[in-house]
C-alpha cells in the first residue's frame, strides 16, 4: 500500500472528482427542466435564457466528469488489472446499465442541446430533456449498486467458480442510504454554486435584478433544505455500515463514536467534515433567520462573503464524504475479509500490478495527472468568471442546419 500510495491517491482523486461533477451535472439538468416549465407558465424570456446558459455549465461538468472517469479507468486498469477484471465479471449487468445510461443521455443531450433552436417548445424537446434527467438519476442509482457491492458483496453466491445472484445486487442494504446521501449532497452543492453565481451578479448589478433575486432565494433556501436532509442521510448511511460493513464504519468514526479502528483511522477527516457541516448549518441559520428578515443586501460584506462560502464548503464536504467512504475500505477494494484467500485481488497491496510497480511508471502516471487537474481548474475558472458563456452569436450554420 505504501509503495502505491501515490497511485491510489491519484485514482481516488480522479474518481471522486468524476462523481462530484456527475452529481452537479444531473442536478443542473433538473434545474433546467424546472426553469423551462416556469418559463412556459410565465413567458419570462429571461428564464429561457438562464436555462440555456445552464447548458453551458452542463457542457463543462459533463466534459470534466467523463475526462476524470476515463483517467480513473486507465489508471485502475494499469495498476490493478485483476481487480478491474473481477468487477467486470461480478458486476456485468450494473455496468451494462451504466453504459446504456451513458449512451441514452448522450443521444438525449444531442437533441436537447443541439436541437434547442429547432425543437424548442415542441414535445420532442421536453421529452428529450425529461429522458435526459431520468437517465441521469438512473445512472447515479447504478453507481450506488457498484459502491454498495464494494461495501458488502451481497449477491456473491460462490467464489470458485464465481456465481452471482444478480437480483440481489440491486437490493444491497447499503444502497439506499448512500443514494440519499449522494443525491441530497449533490443538490445542495449545485444550488449553492448557483447561489454563488447569482450573488456575484447581484453584487455587480448585472442582468434582470428581480429574476436574479428570485432565483437566488430559491437556490439558497433549496440548498439549505437539501443540506439539512443530507445530514440525517449521512448518519443513516453510517448506521447501515455499522450493521453490514463494520470494517468501514470503525475506520470512519474511530474514537469519535468510541469505536476501535479496524485498519485505518480516518476519524480526523470525519471530525473535519463534521466541523464543516456545523459551519454550513450556522451560516444557513444566520442567513435565514437574520438576513432574510431584513432583506439580503450584498452591501453587507459579511453577508456577501458568507453566501459565497457556502458553495466551496459544501463542495469540500461532498468530496470528504466520498473519500471517507472509499478510503475506509483500506486495505480492501471490496470489503470481504473472509474471501481474501480465494480472491486476493480484492486486497489493494496484493493486487498491485508488478509490471507497473516501478518508480518510473509511478512518476509518469502522477505527472500525467497534473495537466488533467489544471484543465479541470481552468474549466472552473471559465464557469465562475462568466467567460464560459456569451451573448454573441458566431456566424455560420448550426449542426441541425448543415
Amino acid at each position: 500500500m505504501a509503495a502505491g500510495a501515490g497511485v491510489i491517491a491519484l485514482i481516488l482523486s480522479t474518481f471522486s472528482f468524476h462523481v462530484v461533477m456527475l452529481g452537479i451535472e444531473v442536478v443542473l439538468s433538473l434545474v433546467i427542466m424546472g426553469l423551462l416549465i416556469w418559463y412556459k407558465k410565465t413567458g419570462n424570456e429571461f428564464l429561457k435564457k438562464e436555462a440555456r446558459q445552464y447548458m453551458f455549465y452542463i457542457s463543462m461538468t459533463y466534459a470534466s466528469a467523463h475526462f476524470f472517469l476515463t483517467a480513473t479507468t486507465i489508471f485502475t486498469l494499469s495498476f490493478y488489472p485483476e481487480f478491474l477484471i473481477l468487477t467486470g465479471q461480478a458486476l456485468t449487468y450494473p455496468l451494462l446499465w451504466i453504459l446504456n445510461m451513458v449512451l441514452l443521455r448522450l443521444g438525449m443531450l444531442a437533441i436537447f442541446w443541439y436541437g434547442w433552436d429547432k425543437f424548442f417548445g415542441k414535445p420532442i424537446h421536453y421529452i428529450s430533456g425529461v429522458v435526459y434527467v431520468v437517465a441521469g438519476l438512473a445512472w447515479i442509482y447504478f453507481y450506488m449498486v457498484l459502491l454498495g457491492f464494494m461495501n458488502y458483496p451481497y449477491g456473491m453466491e460462490s467464489v470458485a467458480p464465481l456465481v452471482m445472484d444478480n437480483a440481489k445486487l440491486y437490493a444491497n442494504p447499503t444502497i439506499w442510504s448512500l443514494l440519499f446521501t449522494i443525491v441530497f449532497g449533490a443538490i445542495a452543492v449545485t444550488l449553492f454554486l448557483l447561489t454563488f453565481i447569482y450573488s456575484v451578479r447581484l453584487k455587480r448589478g448585472e442582468g434582470d435584478k428581480e429574476t436574479y433575486e428570485t432565483l437566488f432565494t430559491i437556490g439558497l433556501k433549496g440548498g439549505l433544505i437539501s443540506f439539512a436532509l443530507f445530514v440525517p442521510s449521512l448518519l443513516w448511511y453510517l448506521l447501515t455500515l455499522k450493521e453490514y460493513s463494520n470494517h468501514k464504519y470503525t475506520n470512519i468514526v474511530g474514537f469519535v463514536f468510541g469505536e476501535t479502528v479496524a485498519s485505518k483511522d480516518l476519524s480526523w477527516l470525519f471530525i473535519i467534515t463534521l466541523v464543516l457541516v456545523l459551519v454550513i448549518l450556522g451560516v444557513g441559520i444566520k442567513l435565514i433567520l437574520i438576513d432574510f428578515k431584513e432583506g439580503i443586501s450584498f452591501e453587507n460584506k459579511i453577508t456577501y462573503y458568507l453566501t459565497l462560502a457556502l458553495a466551496p464548503i459544501a463542495g469540500l464536504i461532498f468530496e470528504f464524504v466520498f473519500l471517507l467512504n472509499i478510503l475506509s475500505q483500506n486495505p480492501y477494494f471490496i470489503v470481504a475479509p473472509d474471501q481474501v484467500a480465494d480472491l486476493p485481488m480484492i486486497v489493494v497491496p496484493d493486487s498491485l500490478n508488478g509490471a507497473a510497480a516501478i518508480l518510473d511508471v509511478y512518476a509518469l502516471t502522477i505527472f500525467a495527472g497534473i495537466p488533467l487537474f489544471l484543465a479541470f481548474l481552468s474549466l472552473l475558472y471559465f464557469i465562475f468568471s462568466g467567460r464560459a458563456t456569451s451573448d454573441k452569436h458566431t456566424p455560420g450554420k448550426t449542426a441541425w442546419e448543415l
